[in-house]
């Protein structure tokens, strides 16, 4: 934010005063500029809209308004070490001790001076009817200008002002800001307590302390209230809650420069992070690449193995094909030799059994006639006694054996 302010002040007739106030770096404060508007007699309005078509406000710049309040209300207190909404609540619950209306008719604003050892906090409190600001805000509208800050040039006297008695007469011209008592509090005054009048207070008796720079000072005793109301802005704008604005939201500044700076610093960083992003989909995107490259040789190389292992495979299998055509399966074999066991007497018995083909033998101890067993054994449906079956006699002369010979009986089929 930039540290250069106007701050426009009127008095008691409504004649505008106004300064240019740069600071620097070092803290001090520079009178750049200074103009006013007091002939005639013309409303707050008016003289508001000639001022600012003698000076340029930029965007940067402060804009303080500040001058003569009717039945404004001035007071300081000391209150516990709260922050923003808190100490708010706080001085709205205390105003009815501090100010002699009704706390719904008015409004007010406060600023936090200095904060004790005890941990207390000097708050100076400012309260102005809420009929007396709508008057003042109807001539902003109609100068149609709209400001950073509204207040009474009391409030914007610190803390290095305080064993200086302040008396504006152009300003309060029945009221000075005394100087700070035993108890650490400053009060606002009614000039008729005075035995004598108090003396004026001039730019040139505050310079030193508000460390204005030497220069070319106006001589009008109306100028003192708008410098100090622009040295306030500058020197607190950086400090948090140390003023609750009076202005309607419709009157408030708005400022766009520094959203459009933020703005566009964001989108640099949204570009620099979409670059980064893309880079880094991009790296991914070709490691995947790579990766799926190598996958892909991979899974040809097996499956140049598969097609490998089918085709020995294939050949197994038309080898055990051919091998198996002349074998009766073993379920067939089974039941053959099932039929042929059921079918022999107990003085028969198998001793050995084969099957290729559509041949199958078997060798069958017997005893007993040889016609008996061959019209036996012929009996098997499907199946055919062999003209190689032949008989032996054993040694033992009591039995035979019979190697027995079937064809499969095809036609059947």
């Amino acid at each position: 934010m930039s540290k250069s302010c106007w701050s426009i002040s009127w008095d008691h007739q409504y004649r505008v005063y106004a300064v240019y106030l740069r600071m620097t770096f070092g803290g001090d404060l520079e009178l750049l500029s200074c103009c006013c508007d007091t002939s005639g007699q013309r409303t707050l309005g008016d003289r508001l809209t000639s001022i600012l078509e003698k000076i340029q406000v930029g965007e940067e710049d402060y804009l303080v308004l500040g001058g003569y309040m009717p039945e404004c209300v001035i007071v300081e207190r000391y209150f516990p070490p709260l922050e923003g909404r808190e100490l708010e609540e706080a001085i709205t619950f205390s105003s009815e001790s501090c100010f002699p209306v009704a706390r719904k008719k008015l409004k007010f604003t406060y600023n936090v001076l200095e904060k004790r050892r005890d941990g207390q906090q000097r708050v100076r409190i400012m309260a102005v009817l809420d009929k007396q600001l709508d008057k003042i805000f109807r001539e902003m509208r109609k100068a149609n200008v709209k400001a950073d800050m509204l207040w009474h040039p009391f409030m914007a006297i610190g803390t290095e002002l305080d064993n200086q008695e302040i008396f504006l007469p152009f300003i309060e011209p029945d009221c000075i800001l005394e100087p700070a008592g035993e108890d650490g509090l400053r009060r606002v005054t009614i000039v008729a307590g005075y035995a004598s009048a108090p003396p004026l207070t001039h730019l040139a008796d505050l310079a030193p302390r508000l460390k204005l720079k030497d220069c070319e000072q106006p001589i009008s005793g109306a100028y003192p209230s708008a410098v100090l109301l622009g040295a306030a802005m500058l020197r607190n704008s950086g400090r948090k809650n140390w003023r609750k604005p009076l202005l309607p939201p419709d009157l408030h500044r708005q400022r766009f420069r520094r959203f459009r700076h933020n703005i566009l610093y964001m989108s640099v960083v949204c570009f620099m992070l979409l670059i980064a992003l893309i880079g880094k989909i991009w790296y991914q995107e070709r490691d995947m690449i790579v990766e799926t490259n190598a996958r892909i040789l991979e899974t040809q190389t097996m499956l140049e193995k598969v097609a490998k292992e089918r085709e020995t495979l294939a050949r197994r299998q038309a080898v055990l094909q051919k091998f198996c055509e002349n074998l009766n399966s073993d379920r067939e074999a089974l039941n053959f030799l099932f039929r042929l066991t059921s079918l022999l007497p107990d003085n028969m018995y198998v001793t050995s059994f084969a099957s290729t083909g559509n041949r199958i033998s078997a060798t069958i101890i017997y005893t007993g006639e040889r016609i008996a067993l061959l019209e036996r054994l012929a009996t098997l449906q499907g199946y055919r006694l062999a003209e190689d079956t032949k008989t032996t006699q054993n040694a033992d002369n009591k039995s035979s054996t019979a190697q027995v010979v079937w064809n499969k009986d095809t036609d059947l089929k």
